[in-house]
């Protein structure tokens, strides 16, 4: 079959006033310039090349387009081979700049628009998709036709026709269904461990071409990615970064089949937040009632979003999943799910300020109903961020107190443990590590990798007067006031009642009453105004100590006289 050589477009080489540039040919082997005699003479029957005088020369490139150059581009396309003459060629070659975008301007031209609900087009690759075998045939004519009519050819030995599953772009596509394709991911999975920061970059730049098949991607690959920042120090790979790289290559091998969309069906948006990062899924159910995901997205948190309150975080999960998924659900009623009730909580508050109405507001564009399900049944997007705390250790636990004591499994405290258990789903800043009970406090700044720092000791009844007697009365808290007992306490200590309890402790200290001078100013009352007609009339007198030298006669105090009246 000969060449295409389309009409409706040309290429242009752009070189401005730039002087010609002239290189050398690559030296070949007598083998490897037999075979490139061999093809320029197959492109000189063909009509694709042809001798040239230009003062343009570039080392031998053998493949082309089927788009025509302009006459004043031929030139700068010149190439020489070993004991040939100069060529240029007639039509625009690959490598040049600009090509791709010349090429897709051109098949944007070649297919027409009806055509691209099943034709879909990447550069010089068409894929052709239908539901059933005779539109299939039909539509296959209809691009032929677009073809022959713009003179382009194809290459029928790299072409596959009536196939039910398709290689593209390193995909599997076909029985309504989209998978990763085992043979580019054999190639991460042999990956070795990064060494070098470049290393990692290669890695997660292939591992992020698959990440929408990828349950929580950016948690995932947070603590590799970590290793990225600049540093002083020299690069090395942390532990979590190992072990993140390890799980990164084991998500990539069970990666999941994705669906079709049916815009048919309703949509389901599951999410959920961590202490890394947020993701989410958009599912559909089948005829059978089965989940099938179509999409996955996940986002890493930046410095200031690692601050967020749970309520924040679960918000934020929600306004990404959303956003990520706007092209499936837009204009269409769908479902979101959620293991907790801040979402229900944004939506019916009606005083909202700063970033929560901002959120408010790009959700009310959207028709949905909110759904709430417990945890372990929000298994895709709850996976990784219930992976560390179902199971919570916290080391460095207080020692000022006998974690063993009876305290501990009084009446009060062992309700306290059953309600945690019972309302584990909707109360995830309770924990329990053993017998004690851990409290969640708000996020601290510049501590947001270290879990542990979030949690503190419930404290029972019974041991309250103990443990702000350490806090206050040892000898490294030398007595110190209510803000710095607080502060104290507040490090390693909860409970309910706390602030009250401190301040009543600091007010009645017998050593602090006697030994710290009150911080406050004494204005006792004034009495009644006494008033007089003439001076003298009424005098007040007082004795003051004499602070100079001693009197002879031993007195060491002075009278003073004031009168008040009239004068």
């Amino acid at each position: 079959m000969g060449l295409g050589c389309t009409d409706l477009l040309q290429h242009h080489i752009d070189t401005g006033d730039a002087t010609p540039i002239k290189c050398k040919h690559f030296p070949m082997s007598p083998p490897r310039q037999a075979e490139a005699f061999e093809e320029v003479e197959r492109l000189l029957r063909l009509g694709v090349i042809e001798e040239s005088n230009s003062p343009w020369c570039s080392p031998v490139v053998l493949v082309r387009n089927q788009e025509r150059l302009t006459d004043s581009s031929k030139e700068k396309t010149a190439f020489v081979v070993p004991g040939k003459p100069l060529y240029h060629y007639k039509f625009m070659p690959f490598g040049l700049c600009n090509g791709p975008q010349t090429m897709s301007r051109l098949m944007d031209r070649v297919i027409p628009s009806r055509l691209r609900e099943n034709v879909f087009i990447y550069l010089d690759d068409l894929l052709v998709c239908s539901s059933d075998f005779d539109s299939h045939i039909k539509l296959l004519n209809e691009v032929a036709t677009c073809l022959k009519a713009a003179k382009l050819t194809i290459n029928v030995s790299k072409s596959k026709f009536c196939q039910k599953e398709i290689r593209y772009l390193g995909y599997i596509v076909g029985n309504g269904c989209l998978k990763v394709d085992p043979s580019k991911v054999e190639s991460i999975k042999n990956f070795p461990l990064p060494k070098t920061v470049k290393q990692i970059r290669r890695f997660i730049g292939m591992a992020n071409w698959y990440r929408a098949f990828i349950c929580n991607f950016a948690d995932l690959a947070g603590p590799l990615s970590d290793c990225l920042k600049k540093s002083k120090n020299p690069f090395m790979l942390t532990e979590e970064a190992k072990i993140s790289f390890e799980k990164l290559k084991e998500a990539l091998s069970s990666a999941p089949v994705l669906a079709q969309p049916n815009f048919n069906k309703e949509f389901i948006i599951q999410c959920d937040a961590s202490k890394i990062g947020v993701g989410g899924v958009l599912l559909q159910y089948d005829d059978e009632g089965k989940e099938h995901p179509i999409a996955f997205v996940s986002q890493k948190l930046n410095k200031a979003q690692r601050n967020y309150t749970i309520t924040e975080l679960e918000c934020l999960a929600a306004i990404v999943s959303v956003n990520r998924f706007r092209p499936y659900i837009e204009g269409l009623p769908f479902r979101i799910i959620t293991d907790h009730a801040s979402l229900k909580w944004l939506m019916s508050q009606k005083d909202l300020s700063g970033r929560l109405a901002r959120w408010s507001l790009k959700l009310q564009r959207y028709t949905f109903t909110i759904e709430h399900r417990k945890g372990s049944l929000n298994v895709v997007p709850d996976c990784l961020s219930r992976m560390n705390t179902d199971e919570l250790v916290v080391k460095n636990l207080p020692t000022e107190i006998d974690l063993r004591s009876p305290a501990f499994e009084e009446k009060e405290y062992q309700q306290l443990r059953k309600s945690i258990v019972e309302n584990k789903e909707t109360l995830p800043d309770l924990q329990i590590s053993g017998n004690v009970v851990l409290k969640r406090v708000e996020f601290r700044q510049h501590a947001e990798n270290d879990e542990e720092t979030y949690w503190r000791l419930w404290v029972p009844k019974s041991l309250i007067q103990q443990v702000i007697k350490s806090s206050h009365d040892s000898c490294s808290a030398g007595h110190g006031g209510f803000m710095k007992t607080m502060k104290r306490l507040r490090q390693k200590y909860f409970w309910p009642s706390m602030t009250l309890d401190v301040k009543s402790y600091v007010d009645n200290c017998d050593i602090c009453k006697c030994i710290k001078a009150s911080n406050q100013i004494s204005r006792p009352q004034m009495g009644n105004q006494v008033l007089t007609n003439r001076p003298f009339e009424r005098v007040v007198g007082r004795a003051t100590r004499w602070e100079g030298p001693k009197r002879k006669t031993g007195l060491d105090k002075i009278p003073v006289q004031t009168s008040i009246g009239k004068i």
